[in-house]
């Protein structure tokens, strides 16, 4: 799920938590708030004046399959058991990977990533563990995006919304 007015990625921490357990190759660290000496429980606070908050704490930080100006791509996330979803990319992590989101082709693209994400319209799902990844299904995997491309590709996606098609273009378009 993306949250445009969220301040930090945030997740649920039993599925996290199992994601953790189950394929621990794919996380760079999870730590429990309470067994680091200089961090404590925070709380996270809903709409300005509500009393819907919730308290993190547990942090996780996911190796991503890329690679941006040389360095591994991770992600971090707060985690809290009274999350709404699995995992909430906040306004930041948007802001920091360089996302559009296209509304009208329904995908979030990425420059730093150099990849685009489809957007699917659910509710969001709020599990307590992740769902089996099949026997011999790679775990992790890194490689580098290339990003030279992504302003024309997003550029002949925006020239086609233009252009009256009611018919959605492909994407990534050809740029032969």
């Amino acid at each position: 799920m993306i949250d445009t007015g969220a301040g930090l990625n945030l997740g649920r921490r039993q599925y996290h938590a199992e994601v953790y357990r189950r394929r621990p190759e794919i996380v760079e660290q999870y730590e429990e708030i309470d067994n680091v000496s200089n961090m404590e429980k925070f709380g996270i606070g809903g709409i300005k004046g509500s009393n819907s908050g919730i308290e993190c704490m547990a942090v996780i930080t996911y190796k991503l399959p890329y690679v941006h100006n040389g360095a591994p791509v991770q992600l971090t996330i707060a985690l809290s058991n009274d999350a709404a979803a699995n995992t909430i990319l906040s306004s930041g992590f948007l802001k920091n990977t360089k996302c559009a989101i296209l509304f009208g082709q329904d995908v979030l693209v990425s420059d730093v990533l150099g990849e685009h994400f489809p957007i699917h319209y659910t509710t969001p799902a709020c599990d307590g563990s992740p769902p089996e990844i099949g026997a011999g299904m790679p775990s992790t995997f890194f490689a580098e995006h290339r990003t030279d491309n992504l302003h024309q590709q997003v550029a002949a996606m925006i020239a086609a919304l233009n252009t009256g098609y009611t018919t959605r273009p492909t994407f990534p378009p050809s740029l032969d």
